[in-house]
């Protein structure tokens, strides 16, 4: 609180100068694939990928796995796993939103000076600054929302016919007649939906609101120092930053191929180390 100020104005000077975030987002992304390989495959991997794995495991950042959900009764399951993994982000960057036209109705009209505005109308009431806390949410927990969901389509055979969800093998898909569960056709549904979301929706997201800020973009001169990022620009800032302006729609496009390799690595089938 003391040194506040001086923080606000040289923090991002010095994160600058110690870390580029384009590198940082590559490195991110590749380690969320990396640490996530191993128990979407199922496969055991030999050393020292193994460990490798484990470690990149951190950037998956699911939090759902971390709080004791499990706690809520007997009957949370990896269903419970994978609905709050891709529900609970939704549901916050939701709440976000109508915070933000809560607060903004409330303030409209008024000017208030910005010592004398509380948290919620400095925060909540910017709508660049939620925007980006909206985007930033989607794109960390986009890999994770995303393996979850195309883990519900993947059932084992038993020897007597019936199907078990691999995930987790106390989850029948099928009876031994072919038909499904109940339970399952209903998070098959579940599933299918939140993929429109995980799977082109957040990358149509991402691309939909740099289109719209195209000419900005293209004006926008990040090489003269004098020259401040425009307040629109602001939450996208994280998204085409470090890219060349001929490369700026790579973001989404990155994100395209992300999905599409985290599709095809949840999907292969599982097979035996030594194989």
């Amino acid at each position: 609180m003391r040194f506040g100020k001086y923080i606000s104005a040289n923090y991002p000077l010095i994160f600058n100068a110690l870390f580029d975030t384009g590198r940082v987002k590559v490195f991110f992304a590749n380690a969320q694939i990396i640490g996530s390989i191993a128990w979407s495959t199922g496969v055991s991997w030999p050393k020292p990928f193994s460990y490798t794995s484990k470690v990149m495991s951190i950037f998956e950042i699911n939090l759902f796995d971390i709080i004791p959900f499990s706690c809520l009764g007997p009957g949370y399951n990896f269903y419970g796993s994978v609905i709050a993994s891709t529900l609970i982000p939704v549901l916050i960057n939701g709440s976000l939103l109508l915070l933000m036209a809560y607060e903004m109705k409330k303030h409209q009209g008024r000017v208030i000076p910005q010592e004398q505005k509380g948290i919620c109308a400095r925060y909540i009431g910017d709508e660049n600054f939620v925007w980006f806390i909206i985007l930033m949410i989607f794109y960390m927990f986009l890999p994770t929302g995303n393996l979850a969901l195309v883990r519900v389509f993947k059932c084992i055979e038993f020897p007597d016919g019936s199907q078990w969800l691999e995930a987790d093998l106390s989850i029948q898909c099928n009876f031994k007649n072919g038909d499904f569960t109940q339970g399952h056709i209903a998070m098959i549904v579940y599933a299918s939906l939140m993929l429109l979301i995980y799977g082109p929706g957040i990358p149509l997201l991402f691309r939909t609101l740099l289109r719209q800020q195209h000419d900005e973009i293209i004006n926008y001169d990040k090489e003269q120092d004098h020259m401040e990022c425009p307040k629109a620009l602001q939450p996208l800032k994280f998204l085409f930053f470090h890219y060349k302006p001929e490369n700026y729609n790579a973001e989404y496009k990155e994100c395209f191929r992300r999905l599409a390799l985290m599709g095809l690595v949840a999907l292969i089938p599982s097979i035996k180390s030594d194989s």
